[in-house]
């Protein structure tokens, strides 16, 4: 598998600037030094696991937000169900559960 550097540099700075946060303040919560980020961001450079934990971690994202493509999107959907299946009553959790697995099963047919 390869890992497309340049995109989680871009996921990196976005969420940087969301967060309106400089290069040199997430360079000195993660303890690198600032143009280490900016090659980063850039994808000039890759990161190890124990930078990306700690990007992560000052960026308040998870790992499988910067490495997954589709990582953003399952967490909306499962949001989603969970608030969905936290507003059910208790005796209607697992006929919710059901109804979800049974259009996953036949989402193809609908």
């Amino acid at each position: 598998m390869n890992i497309d550097y340049t995109a989680v540099g871009r996921k990196i700075r976005d969420k940087r600037k969301e967060l309106n946060i400089t290069q040199e303040q997430l360079a000195e919560m993660c303890e690198v030094s600032p143009s280490y980020i900016g090659h980063i961001e850039r994808g000039s450079r890759n990161l190890s696991m124990n930078t990306a934990v700690q990007l992560c971690s000052a960026l308040e994202i998870g790992l499988d937000y910067l490495f997954l493509d589709s990582a953003e999107k399952n967490s909306e959907i499962m949001n989603c169900i969970d608030s969905a299946l936290k507003a059910c009553p208790e005796n209607q959790k697992s006929r919710f559960i059901n109804t979800v697995k049974i259009l996953a099963e036949n989402i193809n047919r609908i």
